[in-house]
């Protein structure tokens, strides 16, 4: 029983770390939010090396289930990190957090179907408070601006949206051959996101690309 309350706990403190290293980056290493999306996406093109261990492939008819599972994850991502770089990462992530559920539970009803239980829809009007009174300002705290809050209801839109695609995809693939596709589908979307996201991102990854492949000088 306490088993996975221990998990879903270490879970939690995992993905917190994870949080501040994202704003520190955003705050000091990375100037724009569409340079770690891109970077992030780019890392998961790494998953085609597992392709000579894929047995069975998923059929074409899965195929745009699975792009919009790689694609709007990475997507969700860019959104997310262009809040956290504008806020605080305690009020963004308790924001995203709280409506992805939300968001999810309604894509599950409306493709799923069911009525709404009273205790869902009790537990539906808690979040949607609870995200309220994270944007809400208190002393010196200022209220959530307008345009982190719309980044952060589009962070979560689209990490539901990608669940939901990669829900359905798993159920109807195999395991690794869905994660496979669905990695390379984030890869081509961050170079998409390459492409759109302005001059600005393409020099900062140039430079650090330009860093990295520099030789170190030692000193002697």
């Amino acid at each position: 029983m306490m088993f996975w309350f221990v998990s879903a706990l270490f879970g939690h403190i995992a993905n917190a770390a994870a949080f501040l290293v994202d704003k520190m980056l955003l705050s000091s290493a990375l100037k724009r939010s569409g340079t770690y999306a891109v970077l992030m996406g780019g890392v998961s093109g790494l998953a085609i090396l597992l392709t000579p261990f894929v047995s069975a492939w998923p059929d074409r008819s899965l195929f745009w289930v699975i792009l919009g599972f790689g694609g709007f994850f990475v997507c969700a991502l860019w959104a997310f990190f262009e809040a956290m770089r504008q806020e605080e990462a305690s009020r963004v992530v308790p924001i995203v957090g709280t409506l992805i559920p939300i968001f999810t539970w309604i894509g599950e009803h409306l493709v799923l179907g069911g009525a709404f239980t009273m205790p869902e829809m009790l537990g539906f009007m808690l979040l949607v408070l609870a995200t309220f009174l994270f944007t809400k300002g208190s002393g010196h705290r200022q209220a959530v601006s307008h345009s982190v809050l719309g980044m952060a209801v589009l962070a979560a839109f689209l990490f539901a949206l990608a669940s939901l695609c990669g829900k359905y995809a798993f159920d109807h693939a195999s395991f690794l051959g869905v994660l496979v596709l669905s990695r390379v589908c984030t890869f081509i979307t961050a170079f998409g996101i390459l492409i759109v996201a302005g001059q600005e991102v393409r020099a900062e990854i140039r430079g650090m690309v330009v860093s990295a492949a520099k030789p170190q000088k030692t000193r002697t």
